[in-house]
């Protein structure tokens, strides 16, 4: 009977350092992403109904495209802005509109196993035709991310007949903040060959300065970057060389954001309250907003918490539930008989159901409070009751509020006064 609880003890200790060294009960209990899902392609489709080119034109008489030597293309959507470079396309006449035929000719991004993937092509010093060159130059995530904590995975992938060269950098607007190359990936075989690499890119803004962005990849911190631009967006730049044929793949999925808790207002910027009443949902969007008709939230303000309103009385959200639950892009509902009032900072050129809000004014005057015989030397300590006058404190004040009260102390027939600070705690 011992050998056999004995034998158990040990089972369940193996058991139990499987799970902990597999990872097993952390990811079972791991907290649930905090982030709002900006795009996940979960749909397994995009499009890309506008662009612009000057990649061909129409010759009436011989009716064919002639196609520059060096052209350039720009593909987008409300999501992402796709730029391409070609050199030596020159397709077989084609009776086709123009749009099929260059979508086809640049073979424009799909996406595939959950993933966008962005395909790109180099024809080193093979690039005459019938071969030709279509490089992606530039994938841009339309997103502005200041002011804002923002990740999204990002992957790359290639083959060549001879040796590779890939690469890629990351930008913030006009800044470079990150660059990486593999070098030579020679050929083996049937040839060179990148295997698909996936990593996270992550940039967090900075509380009291919203210029100043922190970079991460992969886990690691690059550097802190000062862009004073009005928004600010992440690109892709990929590059692969060879001297034979070539190509390279992008993949990019998990675009996320997240809205911080911040209460500097900036001198763009102001409070404001939004209002919804009973059965109406809200869940932030891919524009930063709770309702289709809302304003931009740029951040949320503890200071401010919701206030919920209910026939027999009203609170406030003091645990921020609500916030917190916008944050990380929950939908939630407002219960039966229910009106919440939610406050946020947005910019002042911000349009919407937003109204702006002013605090309600607070004021304490100063009142003498207790007359005393003790010596000259103040004793606040002394004072067990006191007058107060005016003091407003409402569910909309900061955390901590002091007033100044004057305290009087008479000896001998001289009169010393001083102002006691006392602190107020919400």
């Amino acid at each position: 009977m011992e050998n056999r609880n004995l034998m158990l003890v040990i089972a369940l200790i193996v058991i139990f350092l499987l799970f902990k060294y597999s990872g097993f009960l952390g990811s079972l209990f791991a907290p649930e992403d905090d982030y709002v899902i900006f795009d996940d392609f979960s749909e397994g489709v995009i499009t890309f109904p506008d662009y612009i080119d000057n990649l061909a034109t129409w010759n009436a008489v011989s009716q064919v495209w002639l196609w520059p030597q060096i052209g350039y293309a720009t593909f987008w959507n409300d999501k992402y802005i796709i730029e391409y470079k070609t050199k030596n396309i020159n397709p077989y006449p084609d009776s086709r509109s123009y749009r099929p035929l260059i979508t086809d000719m640049l073979t424009l991004p799909v996406v595939e196993n959950g993933e966008l993937k962005i395909y790109s092509q180099s024809c080193g010093s093979l690039c005459s035709y019938p071969g030709s060159e279509r490089k992606v130059t530039k994938i841009t995530i339309n997103k502005d991310i200041k002011g804002i904590d923002f990740k999204f995975d990002l992957g790359f992938s290639g083959s060549s007949g001879y040796e590779l060269y890939p690469g890629y950098s990351i930008w913030l607007n006009d800044i470079s903040v990150y660059t990486y190359s593999w070098g030579l990936v020679a050929s083996s075989g049937s040839g060179a060959v990148l295997n698909k690499d996936m990593f996270k890119v992550e940039t967090k803004s900075h509380l009291l300065d919203k210029n100043l962005i922190d970079v991460y990849v992969k886990g690691v911190y690059v550097n802190t970057f000062n862009i004073t631009d009005d928004e600010v967006k992440a690109s892709i730049t990929p590059t692969i060389s060879s001297s034979a044929y070539a190509i390279s793949y992008t993949y990019i999925d998990n675009i996320k954001y997240r809205v911080q808790f911040n209460c500097e207002i900036g001198l763009d910027e102001m409070l404001v309250t939004e209002i919804y009443t009973s059965g109406e949902t809200i869940q932030m969007d891919n524009d930063q907003k709770i309702s289709a008709d809302g304003c931009k939230v740029e951040s949320w303000c503890r200071r401010h918490p919701a206030f919920i309103i209910t026939n027999t009385g009203s609170t406030s959200d003091e645990g921020d539930e609500i916030y917190e639950s916008m944050t990380s892009g929950y939908p939630l509902t407002v219960p039966a008989g229910e009106t919440w009032q939610l406050f946020f900072i947005t910019k002042k050129t911000s349009t919407g159901r937003c109204e702006g809000y002013t605090v309600p004014p607070s004021y304490f005057e100063p009142v003498a409070i207790e007359t005393v015989t003790d010596p000259l030397t103040i004793y606040p300590g002394k004072f067990k009751t006191f007058e107060t006058k005016n003091i407003v404190l409402t569910d909309n004040m900061p955390q901590t509020l002091k007033a100044t009260f004057l305290i009087k102390a008479v000896a001998g027939g001289l009169e010393q006064t001083k102002d006691e600070v006392i602190v107020f705690e919400r």
